[in-house]
């Protein structure tokens, strides 16, 4: 412990007069401390004490408890019922595709599923092609961290990617304001839409990921009428119809209405 430091601990025992040392393995801090300290400060808030974790050169297996007698007592009993649950940790595996790796590291499936479930870590080395996933925390954890992880994955098998014609013309029409629209679809069945960037010469095709018993997506977005219009699955084309319509509606009037001539 550097000089500045110890002297400010022993400056502070002086000043509470109690302090208290517990021991434990050094390999459970972090999980004693979990995530931007959020355990130590919970314990330190309630109890207003000061826990002090060892420095380089201090005793690795003790942490310092400091305060008065009653909050350093029950500050004591907080950390060591938490070091009592990491007793019971334990680690377990199961297998998922690498190929659906993405999805889970860019949605934070693997970071939700312990807050979710209360387990410590849930873990796959994401650069190979290992289908192991590695699942940590107490044993009443694993089962429905797992049937959570099959979930997804059995969603994720049922995904197709459909592409679907809308005319470049259309397309401000189509999303709405800020997307409003085309968002307001994605919520009803479920699935992502993708529009092309402008500079790219296949600008009319639409791509749309969903859920292959999604009835009615790709029907949705296939407006150019070289489509055909399947008969089961009209009422889910009922919404692009209308803002075609509206759109060929005002198009006609602006025609029809008589030019003005400055005299």
């Amino acid at each position: 412990m550097k000089p500045k430091k110890h002297l400010e601990i022993s400056n502070e025992k002086q000043l509470v007069g109690h302090t208290a040392e517990i021991k434990t393995n050094p390999e459970q801090y972090k999980f004693l401390i979990s995530k931007k300290g959020a355990s130590i400060k919970k314990v330190r808030d309630k109890t207003g004490i000061r826990i002090v974790f060892p420095d380089v050169n201090d005793d690795k297996n003790t942490i310092t408890i400091i305060g008065r007698k009653e909050e350093v007592e029950a500050a004591r009993k907080e950390l060591n019922s938490l070091i009592a649950q990491l007793k019971d940790t334990a680690e377990a595996t199961t297998e998922i595709d690498p190929k659906h790796y993405r999805y889970f590291v860019t949605r934070e499936i693997l970071k939700q599923i312990p807050n979710d479930y209360g387990g410590d870590a849930v873990s796959s080395k994401i650069s190979s092609n290992s289908c192991k996933v590695v699942l940590k925390g107490t044993k009443d954890f694993f089962e429905p961290a797992k049937q959570r992880l099959y979930e997804i994955v059995e969603n994720l098998e049922a995904m197709v990617t459909v592409e679907g014609i809308i005319l470049q013309e259309y397309h401000h029409t189509v999303l709405g304001t800020i997307g409003s629209k085309v968002q307001n679809i994605q919520w009803q069945f479920n699935a992502t839409i993708k529009f092309p960037d402008r500079e790219k010469p296949q600008y009319d095709k639409v791509t749309m990921n969903g859920d292959a018993h999604a009835d009615g997506l790709e029907d949705e977005f296939q407006v150019n009428f070289e489509v055909q219009r399947d008969e089961l699955k009209k009422h889910t084309k009922q919404q692009i119809f209308k803002i075609q319509d509206e759109n060929r509606k005002m198009s006609n009037l602006r025609r029809r209405e008589p030019k003005s001539y400055r005299v």
